[in-house]
């Protein structure tokens, strides 16, 4: 009697902090755009000790996820790099300042994983909606208001976030999620999951974010073209939509039409004028990576400037002198990391992609959605600053997380095929 005492006691506060972790994390993301103390180091501490918690008082043994090697070995390939700004470069603060944010997805990521072996995958996927929808909303809400700003002669709303890029992440994420889920995760209300999307993709193509906005054109002919041979017709629909909105984005003359024919007319130069004004921000991007290349062959060519230090390098400044970041996170990790460290690093994606093979149809499910929205951060990161985002920080780890969990749950199994809004069952035994 004791004994089964004491486990509902440890069961009741490890659930505690299961629900404590969940609402710091909708907290931290929907505070986003906040730079206090607060949010930056306060919310992130309460984090890592929610999931200290559930770890801790767990009443039995914790099964570790089978991603856990590929992403120790990632966070190997981050700390020797963080040592090498913070030692070896001089560049002390902004390199750890990047390793602590690198800590904060392992802790989402473990987070996500126990609270969902608990038994609260359901308040995760709940959170995980009310954080996308509320931004995205807001973000539509606010921009009558002229809450936003105005880039290259085009309105971009911030929300509450205060970057118009971190916005358009977080709504291409949301679109893409809830396409796969109409698509592939089984068991989920439609209709909530169709209004997400239409309302995510909506502010992409009004936010006239170029990349967010091709990339998903991408994926969403990706994931039509691969689900229309097994005569999906939610994917159908799903892919409709996708193909009308964005044929008429020239035709209906939106700020996002507007950017792609300046692109395009603009061409790809590598030489201006001081003061001269660039006919788009591409133009600027390449500017802006040729100077760091420069500055990687001629100063860190083997040992790159160390984790986060791409904004101490000879690129482009703001008027007062303030670096920026690389605007690619692939270009900005080919100059922090060296050539060494990127090799690793790949190595390292490579393994957790494998980490993800699915061993049956049910499992195959949730690895599909991970997978699938890696590919979407490893392409976008291409031309933007993806990797410290909210939603990849944030947002990609819980939904990893939670994944990782249910594939677990379903090899234990304790789980067949979750059903939306309902309690998932199979605690950990």
């Amino acid at each position: 009697m004791d004994t089964q005492k004491s486990r509902s006691a440890l069961k009741a506060v490890s659930s505690t902090f299961a629900l404590f972790f969940l609402a710091l994390v909708v907290v931290k993301v929907l505070l986003i755009g906040d730079d206090s103390l607060v949010s930056r180091l306060i919310l992130p501490g309460l984090i890592v000790v929610s999931v200290a918690g559930m770890v801790l008082f767990e009443e039995k043994r914790v099964p570790l996820p089978v991603e856990t090697p590929a992403l120790s070995f990632l966070a190997a390939v981050f700390v020797f790099a963080a040592l090498n700004g913070a030692l070896f470069q001089g560049y002390m603060a902004t390199s750890i300042q990047a390793l602590l944010k690198i800590v904060t997805m392992a802790f989402v990521f473990a987070g996500s994983y126990l609270a969902t072996l608990r038994g609260w995958g359901q308040a995760t996927e709940k959170c995980i909606l009310v954080i996308i929808s509320l931004h995205v909303i807001l973000g539509l809400v606010l921009t009558p208001f002229g809450v936003g700003f105005e880039i290259g002669g085009t309105f971009r709303p911030t929300g509450i976030t205060g970057r118009p890029q971190l916005l358009a992440n977080i709504a291409t994420l949301g679109a893409l999620y809830a396409a796969l889920f109409l698509t592939i995760i089984r068991g989920r209300n439609t209709t909530i999951y169709f209004t997400m999307f239409a309302v995510c993709l909506l502010f992409v193509v009004f936010s006239a974010t170029l990349k967010n906005a091709l990339t998903l054109l991408a994926f969403g002919t990706g994931i039509f073209l691969v689900r229309a041979a097994k005569r999906s017709i939610s994917a159908v629909i799903v892919a409709l939509v996708f193909v009308a909105i964005f044929a008429a984005l020239i035709t209906l003359g939106t700020g996002l039409g507007d950017r792609l024919l300046a692109t395009a007319e603009g061409g790809l130069r590598l030489e201006v004028a001081r003061g001269e004004e660039l006919e788009s921000s591409l133009i600027w991007r390449i500017l802006h990576w040729r100077l760091l290349f420069v500055d990687w062959y001629q100063h860190y060519f083997w040992t790159g400037s160390g984790l986060g230090a791409v904004v101490h390098m000879r690129g482009l400044t703001t008027s007062s002198g303030d670096g920026f970041a690389a605007h690619s996170d692939w270009v900005g990790f080919f100059v922090e990391l060296g050539p060494v460290l990127l090799l690793l690093f790949l190595v390292g994606i490579f393994r957790f992609w494998g980490s993800l093979s699915p061993r049956c149809a049910d499992e195959r499910q949730y690895a599909i959605v991970t997978r699938i929205l890696l590919a979407l951060f490893v392409i976008m990161a291409a031309a933007g600053n993806v990797f410290y985002s909210a939603a990849f920080q944030y947002l990609f780890w819980i939904i990893a997380g939670q994944s990782a969990a249910y594939r677990w749950l379903i090899r234990d199994n304790s789980l067949l095929a979750p059903k939306s809004f309902m309690p998932v069952a199979g605690a950990v035994r």
